[in-house]
């Protein structure tokens, strides 16, 4: 089996020109600093603080979401009621993995809305071509 090199685009090549060339500046200028390689950059205190509010901000409104989703006359095995009890005993228990499974919810939800999207573009696109061949064959008769 032959590996093929892939082959890089003029954004690629310029990018890989601007990180060389970052390098070779910092060595004629005496810095002694290790040179961060291209596709790595400094962690910002700001932005770990930023994505933590918004962390925080985003599993108290699903939680706030999902106590609203509880009807007022639920049973003890409403499906809603039995859903927002876990999420606020496992925010209790452990706020971390809440915003962790929250956030694995999310992706999942996000993947079947793509794959239900995808299903229908299939269906619209299969009810199109048959509704082109039966016009074919009604003006071939």
């Amino acid at each position: 089996m032959t590996r093929h090199k892939p082959i890089q685009g003029p954004l690629a090549e310029l990018v890989a020109y601007i990180s060389s060339h970052r390098v070779t500046e910092k060595a004629q200028a005496g810095q002694h600093q290790a040179v961060l390689p291209a596709d790595t950059y400094p962690e910002l205190p700001a932005v770990d603080y930023f994505q933590k509010t918004w962390a925080h901000l985003r599993t108290r409104r699903q939680l706030r979401d999902s106590q609203e989703q509880v009807p007022d006359n639920a049973g003890p095995l409403n499906s809603s009621s039995l859903v927002h009890r876990s999420l606020s005993l496992m925010r209790e228990v452990s706020p971390g993995y809440l915003q962790h499974f929250l956030s694995y919810v999310d992706a999942v939800s996000w993947m079947e809305q793509m794959d239900v999207l995808d299903e229908s573009a299939g269906k619209k696109g299969t009810e199109a071509s048959k509704a082109g061949r039966g016009k074919k064959t009604a003006r071939g008769k």
